[in-house]
Formats: structure tokens, sequence, C-alpha cells
């Protein structure tokens, strides 16, 4: 795993920073370390379900518009979505290794409800968190 700077107290959202080869880089949210748990499970994007459509149709990838996120209180470590993707509603669980950056991640994604998923996956960690 990449070494990273402590997170900064003190800030709703710390800024997170790896350093690959004794240079400080940007990371795209999708290609964050903590973006794959340690299991080498990746988080992002989610998988998407429906319960209106079979399995073989659920959409895959950074596709449709975030319109929802939620953070159950009892699930530290969880983040639970919502997409519109042609014209349904498709749900996606996000399960961190980590439970603060799963609450950094959530601050951020609540700020982009609205977005589209690809744009949300390019962001830049460096500058967002």
């Amino acid at each position: 795993m990449y070494p990273e700077f402590p997170l900064i107290p003190g800030t709703a959202v710390a800024q997170t920073r790896v350093i690959l080869k004794k240079r400080l880089v940007n990371v795209k949210l999708r290609d964050h370390p903590q973006m794959t748990r340690r299991d080498g499970a990746k988080i992002w994007p989610p998988r998407w379900t429906a319960g209106v459509q079979p399995s073989s149709q659920w959409p895959i990838g950074e596709i449709g518009t975030l319109q929802e996120v939620a953070k159950p209180e009892n699930l530290d470590s969880y983040l639970f979505l919502t997409i519109g993707y042609a014209g349904l509603s498709y749900f996606g669980i996000m399960h961190f290794d980590d439970a603060k950056f799963c609450e950094d991640i959530y601050l951020l994604l609540e700020s982009k409800v609205g977005c589209p998923i690809k744009e949300i996956g390019d962001l830049d960690l460096f500058r967002t968190l």
C-alpha cells in the first residue's frame, strides 16, 4: 500500500496526499489506494442492482447520475448510493476498510448529488479531500 500523509485534524473533509517515488501526485477517486479493500475488492464504482429487472440487465461501471447517498448510523464503514440511469434507479453499496475515509467520501459524495458517476470517479482527491 502507498504511504499517506496524515489526515489534517479539524477539517470536515481531510486532505489526502499519496506519495509515489518520493513525489506528490494527484489521485483520482477511482484510483485512490483506499478505494481497493484489503481483500482486493474494488469499491469504486459499486455494483449496481435493481429489483425491477434481471441481474443480466443491470448496468456496469461509471454510468448514470448520483441521486442519493446514505450512511447508516450502525454501519460506520458502509455507504449506500442511488443512481439514475436510462429512466430507472439503481442501488450500490460501498464497503470501506477505514471508517474515517468512508466518512470523508460520504461528505464528498453528498456534495456531488446530481453529478454524473464518471465525473465523480474523475475527481482529483488531492484537491478535493
